[in-house]
């Protein structure tokens, strides 16, 4: 698939960086781990992403131990050395005993991209494809969900298919305006792959941190739970 850099541009515009959120005429989105984790087929880990203190959530997640390398981890920072004699396996990372997820991560970079760029940087350094991918299948309304779509293995590849029934705008005005004037009543609250229990908070904050590769970055999906079918 091709890069949108158009719809990724105009996007930006309605980035909130105070709530983490996409906000239109009456309604604010987001991307959400279950989401991203089904979009990449990739694993999200179960039990809670947080504790109330960094750095014994890093050490929760990421099989740490208790040990001066991680001293900085509370400001957002750790030795690359640490990390590399951490995770480096001649066989290939995911076959250590301590397996880890990165679609935190992922969600992470997303978040830290967009707020970067609606402050005025040119350069968007996270997964803009995956980015698009997911704001097209929200902005593609089914009338009915599909359960051929829920069973499709591959969500990346299977995007096009999916998608194929819609007339996707094209052009700069066309996407202005359609974002202008999107409604909560005209997207795709839901997405037919993801189901089960989410991540909604810790059990000391209202909010998540991720995170990145530079840094923590806040997750509040509490704030969208129609994206969980939860009203």
């Amino acid at each position: 698939m091709e890069a949108n850099k158009l719809l990724i541009t105009l996007m930006i515009e309605f980035w909130q960086t105070t709530t983490m959120t996409f906000q239109f005429t009456d309604f604010e989105i987001t991307p959400t781990l279950e989401e991203i984790s089904q979009i990449v087929d990739l694993p999200l880990v179960s039990r809670a992403p947080l504790t109330l203190h960094v750095g014994n959530w890093f050490s929760l997640v990421f099989g740490f131990e208790s040990r001066p390398d991680l001293r900085r981890v509370d400001e957002g920072w750790v030795k690359l050395n640490y990390l590399f004699k951490r995770f480096d396996r001649r066989e290939s990372y995911d076959r250590g005993p301590v397996r880890v997820t990165i679609v935190l991560m992922i969600l992470a970079e997303i978040f830290r991209s967009l707020s970067l760029c609606s402050r005025g940087y040119d350069q968007f350094k996270g997964s803009n494809l995956l980015l698009q991918i997911w704001a097209l299948e929200h902005f593609y309304q089914r009338l009915a969900e599909n359960g051929t779509e829920a069973n499709l293995h591959n969500k990346i590849r299977s995007h096009a298919m999916r998608l194929s029934m819609w007339d996707a705008l094209n052009n700069e005005d066309g996407w202005r305006l359609f974002l202008t004037h999107l409604t909560g009543n005209h997207i795709q609250w839901r997405l037919p792959w993801v189901h089960g229990r989410a991540l909604l908070r810790t059990n000391h904050t209202y909010f998540i941190e991720l995170i990145g590769l530079e840094g923590f970055q806040p997750y509040a999906p509490l704030r969208v739970l129609r994206q969980f079918r939860i009203t």
